[in-house]
């Protein structure tokens, strides 16, 4: 035997092992498999009476300020789901009935004995991987009679060895063995045929990964992490692509439902020993919303046109009618683009042919083709046969121009320079999104630009020459059939109600400017953590485009970002609980117009309301579950480092934070410090869901008064007391503002919902424009200042003021709070204006 199957002897006695331990009776497997358990408890138990009585040595360095704390740290930010694991596993270790037990035989104290448990459960379960083999192989290594019988089996072969011959055809993938019966060859041939089928199952792995990619990988997030490694494969939790979905539901424009979330519980790949494959999905959820006026549509289609003629007839061109006597031909041809060869690869390298005319297909009218045109008029430019063709609909009538990828993305880029884009030649190209301002000239060749919206039944459309560049001929003409029907010279289109469409003669050049480009409302307010600042920044631009004199920047946690409590699914749009019109200014920045109410929108409402000429949006730059301890140990946030740049004298900057310090990053000190404040936490550690866990750790379940009580205290000692130079600060109680025994008021138990966003919203607005408008004027109706009557109870006296103005106008000082308040009604009426000005005050609730 040759030095090439010392693997293969190694591989033998393993086998010879297992096949030892699986012949073994029933008593010897049960004795094994105790000696298995018995071994990881006690080597658990020993690991946790250790770090018991070291704790105290290895706690600074785990929790406190060194570099493996902040490693730490960094890796819980990092990678939060197996943080928040670990979290978990800890808590149900540390309630478990083994830790009571240990701490009872070790006399302990059950909760002096958790966090230990806690901490040694969780490296148990980050060293299992390498602790569970490690343990078999020593219990196999030390087991009696393993060795005796295997070295049996040794000397047995030795006599037959030099008879034992071991060929594996690798070309033809067959095994042909040729051996005496002797018990280390039979384990040889098993061995070699172990070998074969794991180059087996390699080819099984890629072929079973390639059948997930391209079957569900368009359809489904998180295939690509599939591995194929074990059988049977597993995934859970997969989110499905609602676009892709609906783009193949709806492929005919006319399906009644929208898709907008789905899941997919759990996902098995099973294969068989005949080569078949088993997939096997269970806890599917879709969500669809219903459009009645695509199945009222629907239902007229098909009555009017119950066997789908019209469909069939839109999807493909349709030949002229026959004349009579002439026998019907079979179906037009497949528009199938033209192919050449490396000679006739490029437009150049083509013959040009010279203005002619050709006959009508219809009426057989002579016209003439004013401009010369190439053989390949209607075909795909070598440059756009590169891009990827992602999908059609309509059996490929017209693509979805916003979709081509990689250059046209820098097209919803804010950017006040021009941009150029090819559009591709012969067919009807839909540009979503994209108003073309500009259609530059390309080689003596045009665009024409139709918008579906402005199509009426029967009427041709044609570019205006002044729009072309140099004038120009009409190289199409558009002709809107029906409802959703254009025809363009003998092919005809299914198109939508206010999208622009091109049509490419040759080659042609759009150009457009993204300064009027609008935010996607959807994708806006989706961001679980805040929102992204590429959104804030042409937000921030377009309102001070719009009039915007100041803005109120929110920065914090989830108390003033609690948007994703709001959104919870994308019909969330669509619903008048949770989401209005869009005011403020956002009005001219969101697609559409909409706005969801949390604590920023009911800001907004009250600034326009209050001040509707002074143009004073707020901009939610908020992040959610963020920490203060977060920004000291990585730095700014992104959505903070944006507020500095764009922070000016006028504006006003509300914080809210240090919350999610306590429930979500508590440090040592903190821990420490809260307990010496409130007292013992309960004995047993429950495991319950987030946010519960943590503000049940805290003894908020049990006891909310301490909490409670901790949360005036810090108010009042810390954030009521701060000052800063030359900036005015405006302490805000917002436990004064919420009800905490009103549930309405909250989503989640801690998150503002809409009716607590709206009362939090208007108490900062007050405040702000309190504070702003102490000493002046603010504009404002006779209307808004009823509201504050009605709303405080205040009283407020009209007197009589000369002011600055060439005229005399009535100012009306009145007392809310704490300041008195200077407001000018503009348009305040005559009834008021005819009081009594000889120094009296007129007075009103």
């Amino acid at each position: 035997m040759g030095p090439s199957n010392e693997p293969a002897l190694a591989l033998a006695e393993g086998d010879a092992t297992l096949q030892f331990l699986l012949n073994a009776d029933a008593g010897t497997r049960v004795t094994f498999l105790s000696f298995l358990f018995a071994t990881k408890s006690i080597s658990w138990a020993l690991a946790v009476l250790l770090a018991a009585r070291l704790r105290g040595s290895y706690v600074p360095i785990i929790y406190g300020a060194g570099p493996v704390a902040a490693a730490i740290d960094t890796a819980r930010n990092r990678f939060p789901r197996i943080a928040l694991g670990a979290e978990r596993a800890a808590q149900r270790a540390a309630a478990s009935r083994s830790a009571r037990l240990l701490a009872g035989l070790a006399g302990a104290e059950p909760l002096h004995l958790a966090p230990a448990v806690a901490e040694v459960t969780v490296a148990f379960r980050f060293v299992w991987p390498l602790w569970f083999p490690m343990q078999c192989w020593l219990m196999l290594r030390c087991w009696p009679g393993i060795h005796t019988q295997t070295e049996a089996f040794a000397q047995t072969d030795a006599r037959y060895d030099s008879k034992v011959e071991d060929v594996i055809d690798s070309r033809s993938s067959d095994i042909k063995i040729a051996a005496l019966p002797s018990p280390l060859a039979v384990a040889k041939c098993a061995c070699a045929r172990q070998l074969l089928e794991a180059a087996r199952a390699g080819a099984m792995e890629a072929a079973i990964r390639s059948l997930l990619e391209s079957t569900f990988g368009e359809f489904v997030e998180g295939m690509d992490r599939a591995s194929a490694s074990s059988f049977p494969m597993t995934l859970k939790d997969l989110n499905l692509r609602e676009k892709a979905i609906q783009e193949e539901l709806d492929e005919d424009g006319n399906f009644p439902f929208d898709l907008t979330s789905g899941r997919i519980g759990q996902v098995t790949v099973s294969p068989g020993w005949m080569g078949t494959v088993e997939v096997v999905a269970t806890g599917i959820v879709l969500n669809f919303t219903f459009s009645p006026m695509k199945a009222m549509n629907n239902a007229f289609r098909n009555k009017e046109d119950p066997d789908e003629e019209e469909e069939q007839y839109m999807g493909v061109p349709q030949a002229p009618p026959p004349h009579p006597g002439v026998p019907m031909g079979g179906p037009p041809p497949r528009d199938v683009p033209p192919r050449f060869c490396q000679n006739h690869f490029t437009s150049a390298q083509r013959e040009k042919i010279d203005p002619c005319q050709r006959p009508c297909e219809r009426c057989g009218t002579q016209d003439m083709i004013a401009e010369k045109q190439s053989v390949d008029r209607w075909s795909v430019s070598p440059a756009m046969q590169k891009l990827p063709w992602l999908s059609y609909l309509k059996n490929g009538l017209y693509y979805r121009f916003f979709r081509l990828a990689p250059s046209i993305g820098e097209l919803h880029a804010p950017s006040e320079a021009w941009e150029l884009t090819q559009v591709p030649p012969g067919r009807l190209w839909r540009l979503q999104q994209l108003a073309p301002q500009l259609i530059d000239d390309f080689g003596d060749r045009r665009c024409l630009f139709v918008q579906a919206q402005a199509l009426q039944a029967g009427a041709e459309v044609s570019p205006h020459r002044d729009a072309l560049p140099s004038g120009g001929d009409m190289i199409a003409t558009v002709v809107l059939e029906g409802a959703s029907i254009v025809r363009v010279g003998s092919q005809r289109f299914q198109v939508q109600a206010g999208d622009f469409y091109a049509i490419g003669h040759d080659k042609c050049m759009i150009a457009r400017t993204m300064s009027t480009a609008r935010i996607n409302a959807e994708a806006f307010y989706k961001e679980y953590h805040g929102h992204q600042v590429s959104h804030l920044e042409p937000l921030v631009k377009t309102l001070r485009e719009n009039g915007a004199q100041s803005f109120i920047y929110l920065a914090g946690d989830s108390t003033l970002d609690n948007k994703h409590w709001l959104f919870t699914h994308r019909g969330s749009f669509r619903e008048e609980k949770s989401a209005a019109a869009a005011i403020n200014g956002y009005e001219k920045a969101l697609d559409p117009p909409v706005m969801l109410k949390d604590v920023s929108y009911w800001i907004n409402q009250e600034c326009s309301r209050v001040q509707p000429q002074a143009r004073t949006p707020c901009i939610n730059c908020a992040v959610e579950e963020s920490c203060i301890v977060q920004r000291e140990v990585d730095g700014l946030l992104d959505q903070d480092k944006f507020i500095r740049d764009n922070l000016r004298e006028e504006d006003v900057l509300v914080v809210d934070m240090g919350g999610n310090d306590v429930a979500l990053r508590p440090t040592c000190w903190l821990i420490v410090f809260f307990i010496s404040k409130v007292g013992e936490l309960p004995g047993e550690v429950r495991h319950v869901d987030e946010p519960i866990s943590s503000y049940g750790a805290l003894g908020y379940n049990t006891n909310p008064d301490k909490l409670q009580t901790v949360m005036r205290q810090v108010y009042s000692w810390g954030v009521s007391q701060l000052s800063i130079p030359d900036v005015t600060i405006m302490p805000l109680p917002l436990y004064e503002v919420l009800d905490g025994k009103d549930t309405t008021d909250y989503v989640a138990r801690v998150e503002p919902s809409e009716k607590g966003g709206q009362k939090m919203g208007k108490a900062i607005a007050e405040a702000i424009l309190a504070q702003e408008n102490e000493c002046g004027f603010f504009p404002c109706s006779l209307e808004v200042l009823r509201s504050y009557g009605a709303a405080a109870s205040a009283r407020y006296y009209v007197e009589h003021e000369v002011l600055s103005s060439p005229r005399d106008r009535l100012s009306v000082t009145f007392r809310y709070g704490l300041s008195p308040l200077t407001v000018l009604p503009p348009l305040a009426g005559e009834a008021l204006r005819q009081g009594d000005r000889g120094g009296a005050s007129v007075l009103w609730d």
